[in-house]
């Protein structure tokens, strides 16, 4: 469905407060298009930034009015609305890779998943957190993660509430990451 390219490069990865993330601290990113993001979505992510304490919500750049909306929404879920980070555009695809890999986690949407975006974080060595869906645009990161040599995918019953697993903060010097064995962020 979506060939890649084995040629492509990463760039030199910025810091993160190059970057305007915090230091230190759990770094979720969610790279989708905002109208993936379904309420019941948020509510889980919320959950996940209320648990893990520093944490922070990495989102795309989006409209004003889209980015507000998240931030009251936050809000409402009793999360700091500064807790929400929006990237800003990068025009070259080497730059973009290379930030993907200062986030420590990446979480997709349901019930339409990422597909181009799945596939940049696991090219930069992020790892996608995603739930097989019933209908193909549900199922595409998953099958991407698959491809990607991650065979640890066992499905996910949609619970719509935060899972149970303690998040813990790999060292900020950790180095590449790897997916499979495959392919790691330079």
């Amino acid at each position: 469905f979506m060939p890649q390219d084995g040629t492509r490069q990463i760039g030199v990865r910025p810091t993160r407060s190059e970057v305007g993330l915090p230091e230190r601290g759990f770094v979720f990113a969610a790279y989708n298009n905002v109208y993936k993001i379904l309420p019941w979505t948020f509510d889980v992510w919320m959950r996940l930034l209320a648990a893990v304490e520093g944490s922070v919500l990495w989102l795309t750049r989006t409209d004003e009015m889209a980015a507000s909306n998240l931030r009251r929404e936050a809000e409402v879920r009793g999360v700091a609305p500064e807790r929400l980070i929006f990237a800003s555009y990068i025009s070259t695809p080497e730059d973009h890779l290379a930030r993907l890999g200062l986030a420590d986690l990446f979480l997709d949407t349901l019930p339409y998943n990422a597909h181009a975006t799945a596939s940049d974080a696991l090219w930069a060595g992020l790892p996608v957190l995603t739930c097989k869906g019933e209908a193909f645009a549900g199922r595409v990161a998953a099958a991407g993660g698959a491809g990607a040599g991650d065979r640890r995918h066992r499905g996910c019953r949609h619970r719509r509430r935060a899972g149970g697993r303690r998040l813990r903060r790999a060292p900020a010097d950790r180095g590449p990451r790897r997916v499979g064995g495959r392919r790691g962020a330079h």
